[in-house]
């Protein structure tokens, strides 16, 4: 069987005739649909593995995140997401980063504080302790001071112990302050009188 197409060549008189075998049709029917069955599957996979690499770019930074921010809850702030995008994902786990280092500094903000709070503590126990020798201290020295022959050498170092005692009076009370901050009071002071207090 054949498949003929007549086509009247005008002026001439004459028929254009084309004939194709049947056969020959099937054929290119079938590389026809062979061909559009190929590039539909080359497009679908085309499609897939586009889809893949987008939901992995998309989710993969995520999952990572996830995970990151689990150890974190966790109390691991030492780990910090890489930026691997310019993205918004890139973006989030660059805000995420900037939050895990400002935890970790409050934290150690956190245990300085602690341990000044406890410093503090034990300063004002010691400072409590000390408190009562030191007036002991200063009373019998001061009892000694009227027992002992007057002369100048001897009221001399007399004198300096009570001034000593009076340091770490002073001393003390500073411990004390600083258990109990209060606002610093600033006034003008005498250098020299401080160096020959040191020179004694």
């Amino acid at each position: 069987p054949y498949k003929v197409i007549h086509r009247p060549l005008g002026m001439y008189d004459r028929i254009y005739t084309l004939m194709r075998g049947m056969s020959e049709i099937a054929a290119a029917k079938r590389e026809v649909t062979w061909t559009m069955i190929l590039v539909a599957v080359s497009g679908i996979l085309l499609v897939a593995l586009v889809g893949h690499f987008i939901a992995k770019n998309i989710t993969a930074p995520v999952k990572d995140l996830v995970s990151i921010t689990q150890n974190v809850a966790g109390g691991n702030l030492e780990l910090e997401g890489k930026i691997t995008t310019r993205d918004e994902i890139g973006e989030l786990t660059a805000a995420f980063n900037q939050m895990t280092q400002k935890l970790r500094q409050s934290q150690q903000e956190l245990v300085e504080a602690e341990r000044l709070a406890t410093a503090g503590r034990m300063a004002a126990a010691f400072a409590h302790d000390i408190r009562n020798p030191l007036s002991s201290i200063k009373m019998m020295v001061q009892l000694l001071r009227k027992r002992v022959q007057p002369g100048e050498e001897n009221q001399k170092y007399i004198r300096s112990i009570i001034e000593e005692i009076d340091r770490l009076n002073a001393i003390v009370k500073s411990m004390m302050d600083f258990a109990r901050p209060m606002e610093l009071k600033r006034q003008m002071g005498d250098v020299n009188s401080a160096l020959l207090e040191v020179l004694n």
